[in-house]
């Protein structure tokens, strides 16, 4: 096998690779909505909360990135408005 065709089957597995894994991504992701909303509740229901943000770049848009949690539980979310609408949005 010369490089040539070890280049071309390296890249099918990749691409076959690649594949797998969006289907992945999506299946699992709609597995982990129940998850994250009661880890959201939790956090809503919680006695003593924390919170801290930061401003991210998505697509070249700013956007909030924030932390929910306390010494138990820690929920990561993105906002694309840093106020109150954009954390009331289901994420």
């Amino acid at each position: 096998m010369d490089i040539k065709e070890a280049f071309y089957k390296q890249k099918n597995e990749l691409h076959a690779c690649q594949r797998e894994v969006r289907k992945l991504q999506k299946r699992f992701s709609r597995k982990l909505s129940f998850f994250v909303e009661e880890l959201r509740s939790a956090c809503i229901s919680s006695d003593l909360i924390y919170w801290d943000d930061t401003v991210v770049f998505i697509h070249t848009a700013r956007a909030c990135f924030r932390f929910y949690g306390n010494d138990r539980i820690a929920l990561y979310s993105t906002h694309m408005k840093k106020d109150l609408s954009g954390i009331l949005v289901v994420n």
